[in-house]
């Protein structure tokens, strides 16, 4: 007598999802996070710092390579911008912290001008700047650029020669789209449109830096 046995459909609806699963449990097992943190050049995120600004933190590479953050320490003792400076493997090598008090940290941006780094960020609805060296050096200690205007935005950008431009706006209760001389910031802002409070410098080319005090900013609203 010929006896053969033939699983019905019921038991293969089980059992292949059985074995699946069982495979899977099986692959999981293997040693994956050991291959993985020994896979060359690999390696876990390293922490350089924490800021209070809620904008991203500015990056600014120098020719050699050579990383500068601006950061805003919430467990700093005093409330100031600090500059860190990374060499390629992330590694700090020196860390700077300026002075006055910073409160309300908002749009921090850095510039490689070609010899130096340029800080700007906005406080208590001032404009602030500062210059450091790649040695860490304050060649120009923070100060204010925006004097007793209102700041709520404003554009900074340098040039291929490393001239600097900066625009800043007022607000919409008290407007204006103001310019300081490019590639000298020490002295007074034009007043370059009183009707508008946002300014955006975008596309900037030599020759359009050369005239920005005398047109309205790209973009300005």
């Amino acid at each position: 007598m010929k006896i053969s046995f033939r699983p019905s459909r019921k038991i293969l609806f089980w059992l292949v999802p059985l074995l699946l699963f069982l495979l899977a449990f099986a692959v999981s097992r293997g040693p994956v996070d050991a291959l993985w943190l020994n896979a060359p050049g690999w390696s876990r995120a390293r922490l350089v710092g924490n800021t209070q600004a809620e904008q991203a933190v500015p990056i600014a590479l120098d020719d050699a390579g050579q990383i500068y953050l601006l950061l805003f320490p919430a467990d700093a003792p005093s409330e100031s911008a600090h500059v860190v400076a990374l060499n390629r493997q992330a590694e700090v090598i020196w860390e700077r912290a300026l002075e006055p008090s910073i409160t309300q940290p908002k749009s921090p941006q850095l510039l490689w001008d070609g010899k130096a780094i340029e800080l700007f960020w906005l406080s208590d609805q001032h404009l602030y700047t500062a210059r450091l060296d790649t040695a860490g050096t304050i060649l120009v200690p923070a100060k204010m650029l925006s004097g007793d205007t209102t700041v709520d935005s404003y554009a900074a950008a340098a040039d291929t020669q490393g001239r600097v431009a900066v625009w800043y706006g007022g607000s919409r209760q008290a407007p204006g789209v103001y310019a300081l001389a490019t590639g000298d910031l020490s002295g007074p802002a034009a007043l370059v449109d009183p009707a508008r409070h946002r300014c955006l410098l975008r596309g900037l080319s030599r020759r359009r830096l050369s005239r920005g005090a005398t047109r309205p900013a790209h973009g300005a609203g």
